[in-house]
C-alpha cells in the first residue's frame, strides 16, 4: 500500500463510487437529452486533426450526437476535448476529480497541461 492506500503501483486497480455522488450522477445533467440542452451548440475538440489543414477541428455537441447516431465509420471520430473547461465551463461544477485519481504519477492523460478532458466516444 502506499500513502494513499492504494494497492502498489504495476497492478490492476478497480476504482469504485468514484461518481455516484457527482451532480452529474445525481441529477442525471449528462445524459443525452440534458447535455444537449445545455451545451448542444457548444463546440469540442475533436480526436483527429483537418487532414488539409492540419489544424484541430471543432464540432458542436449536437453535431456529433448526429455523426454518432448515423455513423458506421470503422475509425469513428470523438470528442477528445483538453480544454472543454474553457469551451464549456457550465459543466465544471457537474464533477469532481477524486484524490485517489491523482495518485496515478503518470499516465497519457496526465501529458496535457489542463486538468480536465472531455471524452465522448
Amino acid at each position: 500500500m502506499n500513502t494513499l492506500g492504494l494497492p502498489s503501483f504495476n497492478r490492476p486497480v478497480i476504482l469504485t463510487d468514484v461518481i455516484n455522488k457527482w451532480p452529474c450522477w445525481l441529477n442525471k445533467s449528462w445524459t443525452q437529452e440534458a447535455l444537449l440542452k445545455r451545451a448542444g451548440d457548444r463546440k469540442f475538440r475533436l480526436s483527429e486533426e483537418d487532414p488539409i489543414t492540419g489544424k484541430n477541428m471543432l464540432i458542436s455537441l449536437s453535431t456529433y450526437w448526429s455523426y454518432t447516431a448515423n455513423s458506421s465509420d470503422v475509425d469513428p471520430l470523438y470528442i477528445f476535448d483538453y480544454a472543454f473547461d474553457e469551451h464549456c465551463p457550465i459543466l465544471l461544477g457537474d464533477y469532481e476529480v477524486r484524490l485517489a485519481l491523482s495518485a496515478f504519477s503518470y499516465s497519457y492523460f496526465y501529458s496535457y497541461s489542463a486538468s480536465v478532458s472531455l471524452f465522448f466516444f
